[in-house]
């Protein structure tokens, strides 16, 4: 947990211990914003933590491909925000952190110690008669109803980023997508992706930049800038206008998948589209894969960047010609010239035409030793779109600390023309050499020509199929060959090897036929805000201007609402608690929250994070039962 929300502990301890100032409106708000926003800071800190001490290295942050929180979150502050708030959740957030499974492990791990360490800090807050014994039995019983917290996918919309989770022990595996901030220590890399598998950062940033003098130029056009990172550069790297977030309008999570979708224009403005769907497909509890579809409209120039680790790249099925000098940037371009907004710093560059579908594969090396499985990760990318300029290239992290490479290698696939549409449909897949669940891709025949829809039938080595479509939205009806339809956003079958179905994810979708399976639903939800609560409620509620109803067999346990439009800070996607078979309502809560953004510049009153006649989408998934 950094410094900075950490110093707002004495702030909200202080205000508490004030009973004349929270006898009035303003400071009673001013301590359960603090109260909340603590909590909910260090339930994040938590679920930000992906595998093996990865965390999202976006921005300045730490040396290359490094585990920047070895050891987690602080259980010394776990323990203090437990005592402080009583939120059973950390406590089992705490159990997770520490090891502890059952009295015995609580009571070896849970040393006295550790209250008596932190107990001065939180004295104003505890009873007199309060004691270790008295926590120990708190936390006991908290232990025997629910256990340790089980770690899952997360959404992270105030902060803009999401994680997909999933797999077990050292097959663990974490895919995340930045969509926050893209100004001050953050980079120009709105909608870049990441994945940490194998006890690798398979998809690594560039690190901590260098602040020596003489490479102000590489930090502001490579390291910082949209062309070192896994996300689209646009109009031969053009800077993205700065942004606090984008908007999330998908977030759906199963054991078959996670997958999200997010539309980050507002960073790009001058195009029609710029939006990213992803997903992470587990094949098993130790084999995955992740499918992209990236969509751009406009400009003249679209750039999709793949990049990997330290590792050998090999091209599988396009002819490259080795560039005799220059950089990426031209062949009379030398390396570090002034004015090619990064392109010119890719060097040792080769070139191919393709169509259709360009292979890559990176041999990776065991870099720092994290890897239990040494030098056995492979990461392919098979990329699908039309014809296209595939470019490779050596790029250079960071000099500033020993453990940074030398150097790593990008693939870089552009597609360029007048007003052009671009969609990159890629399947990226990471496995153990010889272990590569995928045995084959085909991109299906689009029957209507749809720009930005796709169908995918991926054969997996043990003889399944899946039959992936992402089309542009929830009314979009996309027809492929062998009688394979979407009328819907997104959908995956998943068939056996006598092609009965086995498994489905489908989102935001009113009908799919795909070979002998076929489906009906409810793509969404729609009403408005009638009204919300203000200040800062332990649940806030918003009461709709319809009362509605959830149809049969959608999946209960992920429902999301989004609101649009939303304040420029806010994206207008959250998490709904409902209780149990609602039936008809139109009410739903959002928990312990507040949708205060921030004080109005008269202090009047409150910026909020939507209005009072936004409107409310909620997005319908099914699950096989």
């Amino acid at each position: 947990m950094s410094a900075l929300p950490m110093s707002l502990f004495p702030v909200y301890q202080s205000l508490a211990a004030n009973h004349s100032l929270l006898k009035t409106e303003k400071y009673q708000i001013l301590s359960e914003l603090l109260r909340q926003r603590l909590t909910a800071y260090c339930k994040n800190s938590f679920h930000f933590l992906c595998i093996d001490g990865f965390i999202p290295d976006t921005g300045d942050s730490g040396s290359f491909a490094l585990r920047n929180n070895l050891n987690g979150v602080n259980p010394d502050n776990l323990l203090k925000f437990y005592i402080l708030f009583k939120d059973e959740s950390i406590a089992q957030m705490l159990f997770t952190t520490i090891g502890a499974t059952d009295e015995q492990s609580l009571k070896i791990k849970l040393f006295q110690s550790n209250f008596i360490s932190v107990r001065s800090d939180i004295e104003p807050f505890l009873d007199k008669n309060f004691n270790f014994d008295i926590l120990f039995k708190q936390l006991l019983e908290i232990m025997k109803n629910k256990g340790p917290y089980q770690e899952h996918s997360h959404t992270f919309p105030g902060r803009g980023y999401t994680i997909g989770k999933s797999g077990i022990e050292e097959y663990r595996r974490a895919l995340w997508m930045h969509y926050g901030d893209n100004t001050g220590h953050n980079h120009r890399d709105t909608l870049t992706i990441g994945l940490f598998a194998f006890g690798l950062n398979i998809i690594p940033n560039t690190g901590y930049p260098s602040m020596a003098e003489n490479d102000r130029q590489i930090r502001a056009d490579f390291w910082d800038n949209t062309i070192s990172h896994a996300t689209v550069t646009v109009n031969g790297g053009e800077e993205p206008s700065p942004i606090h977030i984008a908007q999330q309008s998908m977030f759906s999570d199963s054991p078959l998948l996670t997958v999200y979708k997010v539309d980050g224009c507002a960073a790009y403005p001058q195009l029609r589209k710029y939006e990213r769907t992803t997903a992470m497909v587990s094949v098993n509890k130790k084999q995955f894969y992740v499918i992209d579809f990236f969509s751009v409209s406009g400009g003249n120039e679209h750039v999709y960047n793949a990049h990997a680790g330290v590792g050998d790249l090999t091209i599988e099925n396009v002819v490259m010609k080795k560039q005799e000098k220059g950089t990426y940037a031209g062949e009379d371009v030398p390396y570090g010239a002034l004015g090619y907004r990064g392109y010119q710093y890719l060097y040792d560059t080769s070139r191919g035409k393709g169509n259709d579908e360009a292979r890559m594969v990176w041999k990776l090396s065991n870099w720092n030793s994290y890897s239990k499985f040494g030098d056995k990760v492979r990461l392919r990318y098979r990329i699908f779109s039309p014809s296209f300029e595939l470019a490779t290239g050596k790029g250079k992290p960071p000099q500033n600390r020993k453990e940074n490479p030398e150097f790593t290698e990008y693939a870089l696939i552009k597609n360029t023309g007048k007003n052009i549409d671009s969609h990159f449909v890629s399947v990226i897949e990471c496995y153990l050499e010889g272990e590569n669940p995928v045995l084959s891709v085909k991109k299906m025949k689009n029957l209507n020509d749809g720009k930005f829809n796709a169908a995918l039938e991926i054969t997996l080595a043990d003889g399944r199929q899946d039959i992936i479509i992402c089309q542009e939205n929830e009314t979009t009806s996309g027809e492929y060959e062998n009688g394979i339809s979407l009328t819907g956003q997104f959908a995956l079958m998943r068939f056996d090897k006598t092609g009965k179905i086995q498994d489905y994810h489908i989102s935001r979708s009113k009908s799919v036929k795909a070979k002998s399976f076929s489906f009906n639903g409810i793509p969404s939800i729609s009403s408005g805000v009638k009204k919300f609560d203000s200040g800062a409620p332990t649940n806030l509620t918003i009461t709709l201007a319809d009362y509605i109803s959830l149809p049969d067999g959608h999946d209960s346990n992920n429902l999301i609402v989004v609101f649009s439009p939303t304040h420029k800070m806010i994206c207008g996607l959250y998490k709904i608690q409902l209780p149990a078979n609602p039936g008809k309502f139109n009410n739903i809560s959002l928990g312990d929250m507040s949708f205060i953004v921030d004080v109005k510049g008269d202090e009047s009153g409150y910026n909020y994070a939507i209005n009072q006649d936004a409107k409310v989408t909620i997005p319908i998934t099914y699950l096989k039962k």
